[in-house]
């Protein structure tokens, strides 16, 4: 989609100040509308840098006289403050508003909600102030977009009512394949790729199912990611540690593999940039995480296994490739040139 005629149009996208997940995807963005002719801004945000220059400052300055600004503000509480609680952040986007009025739009993409817990634990009293927070920043938006119908539900309920809010599942960071190989003509090996945390975590949880991935005949995994190799106790399996890799090379690793790990509940993969890369080069998910309910057009044995279900003595190598190619056929739907034309509506409102 190209910009309206005759409209100059600049786009500034705020992301938080560390690099991650979130400013990936706003990059993937700014790649994109740059192929189409189309320039955009990104502003790494945090409190010290406003104090040395307020957003409306920042936007105000390098706006051209009567150029039409669009704000992209991609949230993400603990991105913007150690323990999610970005008032500083609300602030800067009241000012903001104030200061350009009405020929400035906004446009959220809400990557993360809030944390939860039971009334007893610490999480549920800092989780009502994250939602607090999250909920004014949506309401000083024109529209909201969010990774996952979970989140879409709570966020249709918070923002004004003039407010839409779209559902788009996050797009791949590492590459999208225009052809990959079929599973069943791949290594057999398993691919974790992520944060240390992260690929941690789906270890840990991985365990208890070594026999299940001997059925599936995996023979061994490849961990990419910074930081050391992770703690496992599946010595039967063969191990190895590719570190931190390019994009190009995760994008590599990928297509040469036939299983993706990851640990996510089934409710927020579309939030999951990991579980997007697997998708979108063909590989089949295997998810550690129990209980699986079908969210955002995804169910557990058809677009991916859920481990702990007994999938690994029952699934063919034919079924492997069909799972693949419906995963494939959910993300190009929401591809990230897809996901640049529906921003871009957004932003033109």
């Amino acid at each position: 989609m190209a910009a309206r005629a005759n409209v100059p149009l600049r786009i500034v996208q705020l992301v938080p100040a560390e690099r991650g997940g979130v400013r990936d995807h706003a990059e993937g963005l700014a790649l994109e509308w740059s192929r189409r002719g189309i320039s955009s801004e990104l502003i790494a945000f945090d409190a010290a840098a406003a104090r040395s220059a307020s957003l409306a400052t920042r936007l105000l300055q390098s706006a051209p006289e009567g150029e039409p600004s669009r704000v992209l503000l991609h949230y993400s509480g603990y991105g913007y403050a150690r323990r999610g609680l970005a008032f500083w952040l609300l602030r800067e986007l009241e000012q903001a508003r104030r200061a350009l009025g009405p020929r400035c739009r906004f446009v959220a993409m809400v990557h993360e909600l809030f944390v939860r817990g039971a009334p007893w634990q610490p999480a549920f009293w800092l989780g009502r102030l994250q939602a607090h927070v999250v909920q004014r920043a949506v309401r000083l938006c024109d529209a909201v977009v969010t990774n996952s119908s979970h989140h879409g539900a709570w966020l249709a309920a918070q923002v004004r009512h003039d407010t839409d809010v779209r559902v788009s599942p996050v797009f791949s960071n590492v590459g999208e394949p225009a052809g990959v190989l079929t599973a069943s003509a791949r290594d057999s090996g398993l691919v974790v790729f992520g944060s240390a945390s992260t690929r941690q975590r789906a270890f840990d949880r991985l365990e208890p199912h070594l026999a299940e991935l001997r059925a599936l005949g995996v023979q061994h995994v490849v961990e990419a990611g910074p930081g050391p190799a992770s703690a496992f106790a599946g010595n039967s399996l063969q191990r190895s540690h590719a570190g931190e890799l390019a994009p190009s090379q995760i994008e590599a690793l990928l297509q040469r593999h036939r299983y993706g790990l990851i640990d996510y509940p089934s409710f927020h993969l579309g939030k999951s940039g990991v579980f997007a890369a697997y998708a979108a080069h063909g590989c089949i998910v295997l998810d550690t995480a129990p209980h699986p309910v079908h969210a955002d057009g995804l169910g557990s044995g058809r677009h991916y296994v859920t481990l702990g279900q007994g999938a690994g003595a029952r699934l063919t190598r034919s079924f492997e490739d069909a799972m693949a190619r419906r995963l494939r056929t959910w993300y190009f739907a929401h591809r990230r040139s897809q996901q640049a034309s529906r921003f871009l509506a957004d932003l033109l409102g």
